[in-house]
């Protein structure tokens, strides 16, 4: 058994950078949910997308100014239909899609009469009677209803015409049922719902603040989420009798009480997603009482496309599709995304992730990476990033840059494999480290693997000395 005694100590010379990290991240990942983009380098016919929605068969349909996108998962096809994508801090108008029950594509274009395409034929067909439309529904009784900008609330038969009109005050942007049947609507004037009693729409109070809804939203539980134009976020519980302002769960995350949200979705895990104009997607999580925030990045890859957020759709598999303005659409699938990533363009520009050899997780569950010829790389647990490099001027910098084999010890030291420069101990509380080589009496250059069995005893994988025994004491 060789002997190695050559002891070094110094301080290993590090640049050290962070990355914020909010209250629900994975702090291996990032910035969860990961997000894929679908733009017009994709096929889109424009990257501002104003609504998204499936039909039966399993296509996605996308609206926008420049286009009727259909897409299958591979191809898109356009269809010459055009839709409107205006947002102001106190209204919007929207083009919007819908399919009913019988699988048909309804359609409210910028020409301002609603279409209807017939999932049979394909053809599509313009509806005079129903003019200056925001929202269309059929509810769980088979009725068609639409909402509009300056005309209220019309229940409507397709091929028989205006059934009703209703009078609600200002402009109707998004019409809801519940699950107990009740139908609501979000409009500028405030939140209205239909009382059966004597078929007019009521309103709702919220607080001595009347804001200017824009999206309603429903948990499994009964809790209502409404959206606003730059008024923040409200809900109201089932034994409210008024909707309230939500800004947080009481933890160090929050929501500005100014928020504009133009979508509002809940999750099959009741997670409620807020899609804002200007601050990206929030994810509100009331089992946990947290709320995670999703934005656009320059050095992320995989994050949201973009901080304009018109629409959020959930297809049946259970993807999430947030269709942005100015970005496309950005797609989160929790089956196929089961990893997060790094690469170059995704950590600070000093922080080397590239050409990895070996990866491991220290006692403080920092993860640690070997790279080849970029030296040693850290990542913390509070998102701080380290890289460790050779410096030629100082013996107590790392012996290589060519880092081949990492293993942890329980006492919170490092062993580093490198190749052509021996074996490292590296002290990460005291950040000093020990050197083993030749000289140490080491028998190899090259450790191309670590490893400890289930005694304890440590093992080295060499390039020409074949497998080695060594301890902890370096004996």
């Amino acid at each position: 058994m060789h002997k190695w005694l050559t002891v070094l100590f110094g301080f290993m010379t590090a640049i050290v950078q962070s990355q914020p990290m909010n209250d629900t991240t994975d702090w291996i990942s990032g910035n969860l949910p990961h997000f894929r983009t679908l733009t017009v380098g994709d096929g889109l016919s424009q990257s501002s997308v104003v609504d998204v929605v499936q039909d039966r068969t399993g296509y996605w349909w996308l609206a926008t100014q420049d286009g009727l996108n259909r897409y299958d998962g591979r191809n898109i096809t356009i269809y010459k239909k055009y839709f409107e994508d205006v947002t102001r801090p106190t209204y919007s108008r929207l083009g919007r899609l819908f399919v009913d029950k019988a699988g048909d594509l309804w359609l409210l274009p910028a020409t301002g009469l609603a279409e209807r395409r017939n999932a049979q034929t394909g053809k599509f067909e313009v509806f005079p009677f129903l003019k200056d439309v925001s929202c269309i529904l059929q509810d769980s009784k088979g009725r068609y209803w639409a909402s509009t900008y300056s005309n209220g609330v019309y229940r409507f038969d397709p091929e028989g015409g205006i059934l009703a009109q209703y009078t609600v005050p200002g402009s109707g942007y998004d019409l809801f049922e519940a699950r107990n049947g009740q139908l609501w609507l979000a409009a500028s004037s405030g939140i209205y719902y239909l009382k059966s009693t004597n078929a007019k729409w009521s309103k709702v109070g919220s607080g001595t603040f009347s804001p200017s809804f824009s999206r309603l939203a429903e948990q499994d539980d009964g809790t209502l989420w409404a959206g606003t134009h730059s008024q923040g976020l409200y809900y109201k519980k089932p034994s409210d009798t008024t909707f309230r302002l939500f800004t947080s769960f009481g933890g160090k995350n929050s929501l500005s009480p100014n928020v504009y949200t133009l979508a509002l979705h809940i999750d099959q895990q009741q997670r409620v997603w807020v899609g804002t104009y200007g601050q990206g997607v929030y994810q509100l999580n009331p089992d946990t009482r947290t709320i995670s925030h999703f934005q656009a990045s320059k050095t992320q890859s995989n994050s949201l496309a973009y901080d304009d957020v018109l629409d959020i759709f959930e297809d049946r598999t259970g993807v999430i599709v947030v269709s942005t303005d100015g970005g496309g659409i950005s797609v989160y699938d929790p089956v196929l995304i089961k990893f997060g990533g790094y690469t170059a363009s995704q950590v600070p520009p000093s922080v080397e992730v590239e050409q990895v050899r070996a990866i491991c997780t220290d006692t403080n569950q920092t993860v640690w990476l070997g790279t080849s010829g970029k030296g040693l790389t850290s990542l913390t647990k509070k998102g701080d990033w380290a890289t460790y490099r050779l410096n030629a001027t100082n013996n107590s910098s790392l012996p290589n840059d060519r880092i081949m084999s990492l293993l942890s010890n329980p006492d919170g030291t490092i062993w580093v494999g490198t190749q052509g420069a021996g074996l490292a101990r590296f002290d990460t509380k005291a950040n000093r480290y020990t050197s083993f080589g030749y000289k140490s009496g080491f028998p190899d250059q090259t450790i191309w693997c670590l490893f400890r069995d289930s005694n304890g005893r440590l093992w080295a994988g060499t390039q020409a000395s074949g497998l080695v025994r060594f301890n902890g004491a370096g004996k």
